[in-house]
Formats: structure tokens, C-alpha cells, sequence
């Protein structure tokens, strides 16, 4: 995922089955995200959600993740 810094503002975000391989740097700006959904990928990482510290809600099911880690 690159840059989503136009949506800083974001509450909520779907990414479900859009072959997301990795989160890379592009979340880092969503300070406000409470809910984040990215089933249907196949991440196998989740490496890139620490910068998220309002995130409540994590939907991930359906991806190729080795580790929660």
C-alpha cells in the first residue's frame, strides 16, 4: 500500500481482495483509524500497522500470514 496521505482523516478503510502482498509504508499517515479490514489478500505479514496506535478493529482472515508477530 503506498500513499494514503490525502485520507489522514480516515475512521474506517476496506481493503478486502485486492491481492494486497504487503502494507509497506503507505498506512503510517491513517493516525486516525479505528477500523481496518484486509480480508481476502494475501499479506503474509503484518508488518507496517504499528504507526496505528488508534486502530481498534482488525479483520485479516483469509491471507497467507505466517505469524501474528
Amino acid at each position: 500500500i503506498r500513499d494514503l496521505s490525502p485520507f489522514t482523516r480516515l475512521a474506517s478503510l476496506s481493503l478486502d481482495g485486492n491481492r494486497i502482498e504487503r502494507l509497506g509504508p503507505g498506512l503510517k499517515c491513517l493516525r486516525l483509524l479505528k477500523r481496518l479490514s484486509l480480508q481476502g489478500n494475501v499479506l503474509v505479514s503484518l508488518r507496517g500497522l504499528e504507526p496505528l496506535a488508534s486502530l481498534r478493529e482488525l479483520y485479516v482472515g483469509h491471507n497467507k500470514l505466517h505469524s501474528l508477530a
